[in-house]
């Protein structure tokens, strides 16, 4: 079976492991990649046997790391949260967050965005 980010992205039959993360436990199965792809963060199924219902769906977060020129500020390690019992309740709660915060939209969508509207008042 293709794992589910891989079959999202197009790039067809693959390992059920390339959608894992080098720290994911067996328990954490990848669903939908959330944020930047160079964060690393996570939608997925946690279960405690693989044959039984997901319990919920958790995020995966890298833990941060001292940031250094050239290195990637995060890793080694995650970190796993709870975040809702289903999976479209827990995509609900990450976009209310983000639109709270202002970041649901990407910086390029956004700057566009006040490029089309300065356009239109001049």
């Amino acid at each position: 079976a293709t794992p589910p980010l891989r079959l999202l992205s197009g790039e067809g039959e693959a390992s059920p492991l390339l959608d894992r993360g080098p720290h994911d436990p067996a328990e954490f199965q990848p669903l939908v990649a959330v944020g930047p792809p160079s964060e690393g963060r996570a939608l997925g199924y946690w279960r405690d046997e693989p044959d039984a219902p997901p319990l919920f769906v958790a995020e995966r977060k890298p833990l941060p790391r001292e940031q250094k020129p050239g290195v990637s500020a995060f890793g080694p390690g995650v970190s796993f949260s709870p975040v809702a019992s289903q999976l479209l309740g827990a995509v609900h709660k990450r976009l209310a967050d983000e639109a709270k915060a202002g970041t649901l939209h990407s910086a390029a969508a956004r700057a566009a965005a006040v490029a089309a509207v300065a356009a239109r008042c001049s």
